[in-house]
């Protein structure tokens, strides 16, 4: 009794200790310089704020905004390299930074409308000439001959912290189309070109993800786009139109191991839990810890102590083998997030 009140207790600590760090190293964005862009134009942003982790990203939650790249100079300070379609919707918008971990921040940014914009504060420098410049995303609006268009997506809907890969049917499809989401939550890792009637997409969802409906788009090399309804829904696995799917997950952990010898050492490893059908395996960079079927785990559950969450939680297999983890991101909330999500994907009851 006293070994466990010893270890319970220690991961209170740690997980209040955690948490604590979570909140202070928040992503947060300051200021945006210029906060706005008029249709038609490219410029430079400068993004201050804090937190900005490597391969953080800019993105906007509309289309006709394309993000051409983004460059991380500091923890503290971004670069994006932005263009408005000439049809852009004068208005107010808004712009993200997102974390490969999934956290992410959104500031007001502005279009400009033309007439608001005077000559001289559009540099020439920043608007390619007509020979060289196609129409960018938003300036195709109607139907044409060549403009893509989609007739199925498979899955039609993800879930927060999923990992996959979906195709997308339809025609028109141009070499070096790209697939877009208008939530920031949804990284496309990267678009395949199939054939003009097909298109795939890997795609990471950040498991803070907020859910509801959405779209995704498909936007040709030339500028012409098709958007459909896309969902980030609250279950584990995404539709596939009622075809039988295998659920693939991965979820970023911290390994605490000894729950004691962590809080001594501050040490802690990262790995990845990895939820394919039936199975759950988690991996420590190339090296594989375990690999079981959904009988060979006997629970799944948060760490508690006299009823009170610690944030952390554990997996026990059938074998005796017991591991204890927290999320990645260092928050209580996205742990247990965590524990329904693997529960639920291989149907385990809650103890």
């Amino acid at each position: 009794m006293g070994r466990w009140c010893q270890l319970t207790l220690a991961f209170l600590v740690c997980a209040s200790g955690l948490a604590a760090q979570a909140r202070s190293s928040t992503l947060r964005i300051l200021q945006v310089t210029p906060a706005e862009i008029a249709p038609g134009t490219q410029v430079t942003l400068k993004i201050s704020g804090e937190d900005f982790a490597p391969s953080a990203y800019v993105s906007f939650s509309i289309p006709g905004l394309r993000v051409l790249s983004t460059r991380r100079l500091s923890a503290t300070e971004l670069e994006a390299t932005v263009r408005a379609g000439a049809l852009a919707k004068p208005g107010q918008t808004q712009l993200f930074v997102s974390n490969p971990d999934g956290a992410s921040a959104a500031k007001a940014f502005t279009i400009l409308s033309s007439a608001s914009v005077p000559a001289a504060t559009v540099p020439a420098t920043s608007v390619p000439p007509p020979s060289t410049r196609g129409p960018l995303a938003g300036e195709v609006r109607s139907p044409s001959a060549g403009a893509p268009t989609i007739s199925k997506v498979r899955p039609a809907q993800v879930a927060p912290g999923q990992q996959l890969k979906i195709k997308v049917s339809g025609k028109n499809f141009a070499k070096g189309a790209r697939i877009a989401f208008s939530n920031p939550s949804i990284l496309v890792n990267a678009t395949q070109f199939v054939k003009p009637s097909e298109l795939s997409a890997s795609l990471q969802v950040a498991p803070n993800a907020s859910t509801g409906p959405g779209s995704l788009f498909v936007i040709n090399p030339d500028g012409t786009e098709a958007e459909v309804p896309f969902t980030v829904s609250a279950g584990s696995s995404a539709s596939t139109h009622g075809a039988p799917s295998v659920v693939s997950e991965r979820f970023k952990v911290l390994n605490l191991g000894d729950a004691v010898s962590f809080l001594q050492t501050g040490g802690k490893t990262t790995g990845v839990l990895i939820v394919s059908g039936n199975k759950l395996e988690y991996d420590e960079g190339a090296k594989k810890v375990f690999a079981v079927n959904s009988n060979q785990i006997q629970e799944i559950a948060p760490n508690q102590f006299f009823g009170l969450n610690t944030g952390t939680f554990h997996i026990i297999l059938t074998s005796g083998k017991t591991y204890n983890f927290i999320a990645a991101s260092l928050i209580p909330s996205d742990t247990q997030a965590m524990v329904n999500a693997l529960q639920k994907a291989l149907r385990l009851r809650s103890p």
